[in-house]
């Protein structure tokens, strides 16, 4: 080997929130020297990053996790910031659609029955959901059609299409119940009925602590004092010398005893027993066009839809609005030119200065992705439109920062199945070469801890 050639047992590519929890995991395991992470940009943490202007804490992409995973909070306890953690008030849990140019409260069952959120038609026919067969087969079913046959189209388009652009950004009609909603077709595969599963969920909890519904699982939004960056920031620290940045990886090959060799855009090389991709999918389409060409072109195949968010910061003398909630939803069916407003200063204690409102608002996805390279006082102008009349908001924001995601949330089609397995393939064919990250098992920051803590289980 010669010796302008560095060898590790493993290299990690990215250093995203998936690519730092494996770095750090692999150096508490087999020691710092063996391992190293390698990030293109000037940074680590992907998109969740955080900063403090003005006295407003804004947090460029994700606002926090649910605290119901166990290997996110281990995670957070190992990288010894457990004590920063801060939970939503309780009124986040009030959740609002923005219908009709009126907020409606989506209210839980039985309540829901009396909400203007579906018309009387739209809520008889939700009352039928447990009398509608359940599916058989394994055709891909994307979630506007799962909606529509299990709870009606009003409600397939009021109520599940706003949430899944308030997840994805994305549009219900194109994207996998099975990959982005499991719980979902878990619920009907197991108990035949949305709503039988939820009555059977809530007799085996005694406890009233949120056990989730069809969406996924409960729990309560967390993040940190400073922004939900302070997790990724502490875990670079954590990961020091055995994290670059500025070195974007520029090719991947395998020499004849099966080691990973990795070439950097400075002359570098690398070679490696274990090589963990931790980039988004159309990052790696690149990075496998020559050393496997048919994964490349599986993972083309996974889009994003871009987001931009729209921080404004307000007088509170000036917002009429009692702000008593998590923020709304818009579904697409609603002719807006946004997707949704979280109501950051109700939500999170100290993330404004006294006496502020904090709105944050988000624009494109699937609905208007040409929005985002749009200039910033078009974006404004959007909000000025269609949220600040909600707030009863008549004058311009004191503070503004925005913030675009050209690549934003990945989107689950209906051939992500074909996606997965192209991968698993590609595992199988070169031992040793792990894939994660939110392009792939999910696209929460829960998710990607999670299949990271996996990963890196099968290595060490």
């Amino acid at each position: 080997m010669t010796a302008d050639v560095t060898e590790k047992q493993v290299i990690v590519i990215g250093a995203g929130i998936s690519g730092l929890c494996c770095t750090h995991r692999l150096i508490d395991s087999l020691g710092a020297e063996h391992v190293l992470c390698l990030e293109a940009g000037s940074r680590a943490g992907g998109h969740i990053q955080s900063e403090t202007t003005d006295g407003f804490i804004c947090d460029e992409g994700p606002n926090g996790f649910l605290d119901k995973e166990p290997a996110t909070l281990a995670w957070i306890e190992s990288l010894g910031i457990s004590d920063e953690l801060i939970q939503a008030n309780e009124s986040a849990a009030k959740r609002f659609l923005m219908l009709r140019d009126q907020l409606v409260e989506i209210k839980p069952p039985p309540g829901f029955l009396l909400s203007p959120a579906l018309s009387i038609r739209g809520r008889l026919r939700l009352l039928r959901e447990p009398f509608i067969p359940r599916r058989y087969g394994d055709t891909p079913e994307s979630v506007w059609d799962f909606a529509a046959r299990r709870i009606g189209a009003e409600a397939a388009d009021n109520l599940v299409s706003a949430m899944v652009l308030g997840v994805y950004g994305g549009d219900a009609k194109k994207l996998s119940l099975a990959h982005c909603f499991p719980r979902m077709a878990e619920m009907e595969r197991e108990h035949g009925s949305l709503i039988k599963a939820m009555r059977a969920s809530r007799r085996s909890n005694s406890s009233g602590s949120s056990q989730g519904g069809p969406a996924g699982p409960g729990g309560t939004l967390t993040t940190f004092r400073s922004g939900i960056g302070r997790l990724t920031d502490r875990a670079a620290e954590v990961v020091g010398d055995s994290l670059r940045l500025n070195v974007p990886v520029t090719a991947i090959s395998k020499s004849d005893d099966g080691r990973f060799n990795v070439v950097t855009n400075d002359g570098a090389s690398y070679v490696s027993d274990r090589l963990i991709c931790a980039v988004p999918a159309h990052v790696a389409v690149g990075l496998f066009a020559v050393f496997a060409p048919a994964l490349s072109v599986s993972l083309s195949r996974v889009q994003t839809e871009p987001i931009a968010v729209v921080c404004t910061g307000h007088d509170r003398e000036t917002v009429p609005h009692s702000m008593d909630g998590f923020g709304f939803l818009v579904p697409p069916n609603q002719g807006k030119d946004v997707l949704g407003c979280i109501w950051t200063s109700s939500v999170f204690d100290d993330f404004a200065p006294d006496d502020r409102v904090y709105l944050r608002t988000m624009i494109g996805g699937a609905i208007h992705p040409e929005y985002v390279e749009q200039s910033d006082e078009a974006l404004l102008e959007y909000v000025r439109n269609d949220v600040f009349p909600q707030m009863g908001i008549e004058t311009d924001p004191e503070f503004v920062k925005i913030y675009r995601h050209a690549r934003g949330i990945p989107q689950y089609g209906l051939d992500h199945g074909e996606v997965l397995e192209a991968v698993s393939k590609a595992e199988a064919a070169h031992p040793g070469l792990h894939f994660t990250g939110n392009s792939f098992y999910g696209i929460s920051m829960n998710d990607c801890v999670k299949h990271a803590f996996e990963v890196t289980e099968r290595i060490s």
